[in-house]
């Protein structure tokens, strides 16, 4: 994860200061953060969203709040994790900083397209790459 992520920003020059990783799981949590803090401004927000997204010991059968939790310090970023989808994302943390940089990981747009609509179409009107 952390390796794709890092040569796409290489690839594109971006270093957004506010990153959603979507579709994010278990594997995003434990994905290279010092990697990462070398092609990011120090201090980078990272927002990781995604159904399958929480921490290791709250455990696999505990039960997700639909809350954003974090920040936590890690390598020089501050990563906060939202254990559900990212449109109960848009509606529970309407306030969030809208992303610089928004990146999907298996999000399930292939299944639920028209209920991503009003995601891309939020990220196409707000620019958002």
């Amino acid at each position: 994860c952390a390796r794709t992520l890092c040569a796409a920003l290489a690839d594109t020059g971006l270093k957004p200061e506010v990153l959603h990783v979507v579709g994010a799981s278990e594997a995003e949590l434990s994905m290279d953060f010092e990697a990462l803090s070398q092609v990011l401004p120090p201090g980078a927000r990272i927002v990781l969203i995604g159904p399958h997204a929480m921490s290791a010991e709250r455990g696999a059968c505990a039960p997700r709040e639909e809350k954003l939790v974090g920040p936590f310090k890690c390598r020089g970023l501050q990563v906060s994790v939202f254990p559900h989808t990212y449109q109960r994302f848009l509606t529970v943390c309407h306030t969030a900083e809208t992303p610089q940089l928004a990146v999907l990981f298996h999000p399930g747009l292939d299944i639920h397209y028209f209920a991503w609509y009003p995601c891309l179409k939020l990220w196409a009107d707000s620019r958002t790459p």
